[in-house]
Order: structure tokens, then C-alpha cells, then sequence
């Protein structure tokens, strides 16, 4: 039995892509998919205009007031940067080039963008390609500037010496705990934005507890086999899936996010459609001994 992946909604549609299933997230959405599908798979790359006419103007505007350098640099971006007009686009132009592209903030992190162009083509997680003449210009002309100027130099400097143990290394502020990760200046769709107030109440270790005591089910997990991994007592007699008894216990099609009680247990449906679940979280107020089906 499975009782241990959980995955988020984008991984859930693309394993039913993979599945052959995905057209039923088509529907409605044909325009956007069509653009998605022009880049899917593409390996993206870097494009430098905006940090390049950024710095510029940054460069030319020294000793005024940082509202109007902004302004002015926002100006010059405007003025020179390429536009593209890209088929199916309703909002028409895209802040770096056709295809898949990633552009550079040197006002957050420039102080290691020379350092990033040497790394971001041979990176595992993430790759980027750039061209070996924008990389110049990120090392020779952007990166330098940006020395001792970045929003990421200046946080490492605010944090209280207790934060920043936690935040960065103190020896290295370019090397991130990973405990605690300030999200303005690390930018990824991987990025999580953490629930600070779930954490101050519960502490990392009542988190970790609490992810402990709850598992991932498929619906059509057989009750038979349920019973068996923890140790619950439920009648198969009138239905023979997990999915099953929550429906004879609300009477009805549950909604996606509703949980009930059964034997001391929450089951929570975390995904379904309208006419089946699909899959639910288990979530024990006590520690549990799940022990795998037999064949699952």
C-alpha cells in the first residue's frame, strides 16, 4: 500500500500527463497551454538586458535620491531592452526572450552573480544556459558594480547575530542554512515561503512530529489492507475502498480540503473531481506503527 508520497497539485497534473490523462486540465484553458507547450522541456536561458540597462542607469545616478534612480532606471530599461510579442499572448511583450529564459536581479544578489555564471550551466538542480558573451558582460560589467551594494549584503549585515546563525553562515553570508531562508533575495519556484506563525507556535520539532503522524492514501486503497498498515477495525462489509467509506459516512461526494472522524483517525480528501476522490491524508493524533500491506 502506498502511504507516503505526496505530491502538490502541478506534480499531480504532470503525473497524469505522463499518465496520458492530462486533457481534462486542458479544457477551458486551450490558450495557455498552448503557450506552455511553445517551451515545455526547453532548458532555460539567461537573459541579461534588464540587469545590464539596470545597472547602467544605477552606474549614472549615484548620490540621488533612490526613489528617482529607480524611477530613472526603470525608464532606461523600458527605452532599450528587446520586445518580443509572442503568439496567443492577450498582454503582449515578456520581460526576457522568447522561449524559456531566466533574468538576473543584481540589486538582490549581484554581489555572487560572477561566481553564479560559472556554476549555472554545470548545476544538476536548475540549469541555465547563457551565452559566453552575456557572461562576460555579467562578470565584467554588472557583477563589480553590485559589490557591497546588494539587498542580500545589506539583510546579512541587519540580521541580529542570533538570526544569522540560523539564516547564513556568519563566516560566509553567500552560504544559506537552509534552517531558516529569508525568501527576497532567494528566488525559485522551489522556494517555500515558511508559515513563521505555525512555526513559532509549534516549534520545528512539532512540525516534524506532525508530519510523523500523517500519510498520503490513495482512495482505492481496499479497506482490508488499510485496517492491516494501521491497525484500524473498519468494516468492508457495505464498501471494500477507504475512498468508499468516507462517502457511506457523508453521504454524499466530498469536496477537495473536507476531512471527517472515523476510529480516532482525520481523513482529509486531498484530491478529487466530481465524481470520484482520488487521494486523502491520514492524520493520527498519536503516534503510529504503519506496517505495509501485504503486496503493497
Amino acid at each position: 500500500m502506498e502511504c507516503c508520497e505526496v505530491l502538490s497539485p502541478q506534480e499531480a497534473r504532470l503525473q497524469e500527463e505522463m499518465q496520458g490523462r492530462g486533457a481534462k486540465y486542458e479544457k477551458g484553458r486551450e490558450r495557455v497551454f498552448r503557450i506552455m507547450k511553445g517551451f515545455q522541456m526547453q532548458r532555460p536561458k539567461i537573459d541579461v538586458e534588464r540587469a545590464k540597462y539596470f545597472t547602467e542607469s544605477m552606474q549614472q545616478t549615484e548620490g540621488q535620491h533612490l526613489t528617482l534612480r529607480w524611477a530613472k532606471a526603470l525608464k532606461h530599461i523600458a527605452e532599450n531592452m528587446t520586445v518580443y510579442i509572442d503568439d496567443h499572448q492577450l498582454l503582449v511583450g515578456r520581460s526576457g526572450h522568447q522561449g524559456r529564459y531566466g533574468i538576473l536581479y543584481p540589486e538582490l544578489d549581484g554581489d555572487f552573480l560572477d561566481l553564479a555564471m560559472e556554476q549555472l550551466s554545470q548545476r544538476v538542480q536548475s540549469p541555465f544556459d547563457i551565452t559566453p558573451e552575456d557572461a562576460q558582460v555579467v562578470i565584467n560589467e554588472i557583477a563589480p558594480y553590485w559589490k557591497g551594494k546588494t539587498f542580500h549584503e545589506a539583510l546579512a549585515n541587519a540580521l541580529p547575530e542570533e538570526t544569522l546563525r540560523y539564516t547564513y553562515d556568519p563566516k560566509d553570508v553567500l552560504i544559506s542554512r537552509f534552517i531558516v531562508n529569508e525568501t527576497a533575495s532567494f528566488r525559485s519556484s522551489i522556494q517555500w515561503v515558511h508559515d513563521y506563525e505555525k512555526v513559532l507556535k509549534k516549534g520545528f520539532k512539532g512540525i516534524r512530529k506532525e508530519a510523523d503522524r500523517s500519510w498520503t492514501v490513495p482512495a482505492l486503497t481496499r479497506i482490508e489492507d488499510f485496517n492491516q498498515a494501521f491497525g484500524t477495525r473498519f468494516s468492508d462489509e457495505e464498501c471494500d475502498t477507504i475512498g468508499g467509506l468516507i462517502l457511506q459516512e457523508l453521504g454524499r461526494m466530498p469536496r477537495r480540503g473536507e476531512a471527517v472522524q472515523i476510529g480516532g483517525l482525520e481523513l482529509k480528501v486531498t484530491r478529487a473531481d466530481r465524481r470520484r476522490i482520488e487521494t486523502l491524508r491520514v492524520t493520527s493524533p498519536r503516534d503510529l506503527e504503519v506496517r505495509p500491506a501485504d503486496g503493497g
